[in-house]
């Protein structure tokens, strides 16, 4: 089998002076090569608050995809500035995917915070959820800001509340069963309630598969066009094409 081009040494100028497209050719190459380049998501991160769609999209998939801790914190105060839900949710995704030992941390402000505005549900059910992946630290936040406000917890799907609950004691009732007891809204969450019988996920960031297809359908793409983005599958003997 041919083996793949790497990616040219002087990509960091590359994607810089390329325009829209040359920069959306680029993006897949550096997926697959620059993971152990540190310059890479610094590089990006410019272009993650692109006012295009469709290359803000694919550096955020790319900065995920690369999973470099150090654009952790800077994607947090990329979202702190960010006001439409679906950019929001799809900074959260990205979050969902980085390494970072404190995820909480950084994020129970946007929680605390909770900003009012019409679709704010489907960002407070995406943060709710992503908070629920990060273990047993998280269980006394979601009490708080959660569990403890009932007109906030309205606002969730009880099934996505119940799972980020379960998720975050890792699937053991007991734990839930012995935190509860000094914990009202806990206690009250969790009596007689009927747990998932695996710690496999139903829910997501996303409050359903097709909201980016839509809103790129909104911002003028076609549909395979996003698919081109969001499921681009090269061919590993393709080589970048400068």
């Amino acid at each position: 089998m041919p083996k793949a081009n790497p990616l040219p040494a002087d990509w960091p100028s590359l994607l810089a002076g390329s325009d829209r497209e040359e920069q959306l050719e680029l993006l897949p190459f550096m997926e697959r090569f620059a993971v152990q380049d540190e310059r890479a998501s610094v590089a990006l991160l410019p272009l993650a608050v692109s006012a295009d769609f469709a290359l803000r999209l694919r550096t955020l998939l790319a900065l995920g995809r690369l999973g470099q801790a150090k654009a952790f914190t800077p994607l947090v105060e990329i979202l702190k500035q960010e006001t439409r839900n679906h950019w929001r949710l799809a900074l959260l995704d990205t979050l969902h995917m980085l390494p970072c030992s404190d995820k909480i941390g950084p994020l129970l402000p946007l929680l605390a915070q909770d900003q009012p505005g019409d679709g704010d549900a489907y960002f407070l059910r995406g943060l709710t959820w992503l908070l629920g992946q990060q273990g047993p630290t998280a269980i006394a936040p979601l009490c708080e800001w959660v569990l403890a406000q009932p007109a906030r917890a309205r606002r969730l799907k009880d099934g996505l509340l119940a799972e980020a609950i379960f998720l975050a004691a890792r699937g053991d009732q007991g734990l839930l069963a012995t935190l509860s007891k000094d914990n009202p809204p806990l206690y009250r969450f969790c009596s007689n309630r009927v747990w998932p019988k695996s710690t496999q996920p139903h829910y997501g960031i996303y409050p359903n598969p097709d909201y980016l297809l839509q809103k790129a359908l909104q911002a003028g793409l076609s549909q395979n066009q996003f698919k081109s983005l969001y499921y681009l599958q090269r061919s590993k003997d393709k080589a970048y094409k400068r």
